[in-house]
């Protein structure tokens, strides 16, 4: 090969090597500009999408919060509803009594959940009197077995913030009652709706002796209501009878 060949091959491979150079730089030059690129893309979309996540997210949240509230704050209306409430009402009428026999039957016994359906003090000295004393149940005094059975069931409005529940109380120890049941007396009990909620405005046991028999006799929450436990000289009248401080 002659010294021009050798030259130009020389020359041509120096050229195809600085081409090749050229190229892997440019390669590397939108490579690294790609990366940039993909890059501030990448977080631009991630920056985005973290917003939106946590925009859903608190969105969510704040929904789910407000829901709990809501399950947990249920606010009645200030006016009763009877004939959508009736069982609402009976059953929370029930289950004041049977708190109330729960709390005779055994002195030990949670109060507390039954004052805390009380809001007058006066009804609530009252109401602890009569469970000290079984007083109103002291012809038929239940045992750890007796439970109670509701019979003539009726819950009338007194007016649009007041209903009375009234109930013939039966004792049984069994499940089959009618085979061994003893009367306890009619019982009413007056609901007052008050701050939207339910609360027990009034506790009267119609049973032989019981206090409301002897002192309250004119008085019948069902038949002639008054708002008895915020009439002064009517309440402090009947607990001085009772010895009551």
């Amino acid at each position: 090969m002659n010294k021009k060949a050798i030259l130009f091959t020389g020359v041509c491979i120096s050229l195809l090597f600085s081409a090749c150079k050229n190229k892997n730089d440019k390669d590397t030059t939108d490579k690294a500009s790609t990366v940039e690129l993909s890059t501030t893309g990448e977080v631009t979309t991630t920056e985005v999408e973290t917003t939106v996540e946590e925009t859903v997210t608190e969105v969510l949240t704040e929904t789910e919060s407000i829901t709990d509230v809501e399950t947990e704050n249920i606010e009645l209306s200030d006016i009763i509803d009877l004939e959508k409430e009736r069982d609402d009402l009976e059953e929370y009428a029930e289950s004041f009594i049977t708190n109330y026999v729960e709390c005779i039957k055994d002195d030990q016994y949670d109060r507390e959940t039954l004052f805390g359906e009380m809001n007058n003090e006066k009804l609530k000295k009252y109401v602890e009197y009569t469970i000290d004393n079984k007083s109103c149940v002291v012809l038929n005094i239940p045992n750890e077995k007796t439970k109670c059975f509701f019979e003539d069931t009726n819950i009338e409005l007194i007016n649009e913030t007041t209903a009375c529940y009234e109930s013939n109380i039966n004792f049984s120890d069994n499940i089959d009652y009618e085979s061994s049941y003893a009367s306890a007396g009619y019982v009413y009990v007056i609901i007052s709706r008050t701050e939207s909620r339910n609360i027990v405005g009034d506790f009267y046991w119609y049973t032989l002796d019981s206090p409301d028999e002897l002192y309250r006799l004119e008085y019948k929450p069902h038949d002639n209501y008054i708002d008895f436990w915020n009439d002064e000289q009517k309440a402090n009248e009947f607990l001085n009878k009772l010895g009551i401080s």
